[in-house]
């Protein structure tokens, strides 16, 4: 209610669900992402898929939706590369997307344009031999990012003469 008062049944489903927690606490399970590696194969390489990663709300009464906020990949580079990484998606974008890569935990954010089907992240960027991870999320706190717009987006890496 208005006054922090609670209707009567209310009351005995809260009830309910306190004796049924008390009975058989939840347990907080926290898991590691487990992003597949794939071989750089230049001089252009498309990552392939993504794992999406969620977050959810119960914004809606008495609901739990995930909501797509972030794109995974890590590649493997066999040697030194210079490297322009650009987005793609299967349709022109419906409307402008603020977006942020993340390389190696460095961020580099991004306005996607409506109409736009591909355009370029960042260019020239050197990447070192080994393995390195790219995250690709919409902008804002994890836990309050808006759902990811572009479903079919994909990053490409193309390699740059030296």
């Amino acid at each position: 209610m208005g006054d922090g008062s609670i209707q009567e049944f209310e009351e005995a489903v809260l009830k309910g669900i306190g004796k049924e927690l008390a009975g058989n606490p939840p347990e907080r399970k926290t898991t590691t992402l487990q992003i597949p590696e794939k071989e750089y194969q230049g001089p252009s390489f498309a990552c392939g898929e993504p794992v999406v990663v969620y977050r959810y709300t119960g914004a809606e009464y008495y609901s739990y939706r995930p909501i797509p906020t972030s794109l995974h990949w890590k590649i493997a580079i066999e040697e030194n590369k210079k490297l322009s990484i650009y987005w793609k998606t299967t349709e022109p974008l419906e409307k402008e997307e603020k977006l942020v890569l993340v390389v190696d935990g460095k961020p580099y954010y991004s306005s996607l344009q409506k109409g736009r089907h591909t355009d370029a992240f960042i260019t020239s960027l050197p990447l070192q031999k080994g393995k390195h991870e790219f995250i690709v999320h919409t902008v804002g706190s994890p836990l309050k990012r808006p759902a990811l717009g572009a479903h079919t987006l994909q990053i490409v890496l193309e390699e740059e003469s030296r």
